[in-house]
């Protein structure tokens, strides 16, 4: 009996560190991905923070509290209040996108990893087309909102 269950939590350590590991490993194909991403916050769907990452060289707009809050919140938000009750007729939800005045936030999932990252608004629609080229989350086109924006 304690041979199983301490095999059990070996397989269970290994498993957190692949997660780990894979966050990290997105983290820095997401900075690769285009340079106007500016943060990279990685939860696992207990809202266990795996990655919180500063683009390096780049100025926080946030303090880290605010950021760490940011990913414990979001799986809820994703999980239980859109991405359940609203989405039960119209399909799972893929992304979510919001506007603030100095930037964007971005959350989407990738496989069980739940992403949020932040990007500067002149990245609109370019990021958000290179996220959904690579990651498939829901995008058909963001051409529409780059004319409008250019338009003005």
């Amino acid at each position: 009996m304690l041979e199983v269950d301490s095999r059990r939590s070996i397989s269970c350590v290994r498993v957190c560190e692949r997660l780990v590991l894979d966050a990290k490993e997105l983290v820095e194909e997401l900075f690769r991905l285009d340079e106007d991403i500016r943060w990279v916050g990685i939860a696992d769907q207990q809202g266990n923070i795996l990655q919180n990452v500063q683009r390096p060289a780049t100025e926080s707009l946030t303090d880290k509290t605010t950021d760490e809050l940011t990913l414990h919140v979001f799986p809820t938000i994703m999980g239980l209040l859109w991405g359940r009750l609203v989405g039960t007729g119209i399909g799972d939800l893929k992304s979510v996108v919001a506007a603030y005045g100095r930037l964007y936030l971005m959350a989407f999932y990738v496989d069980e990893l739940l992403v949020v990252l932040t990007f500067e608004l002149k990245g609109i629609p370019n990021v958000l087309n290179k996220i959904n080229e690579r990651f498939g989350v829901g995008f058909a086109s963001w051409a529409p909102l780059r004319d409008a924006a250019q338009a003005k």
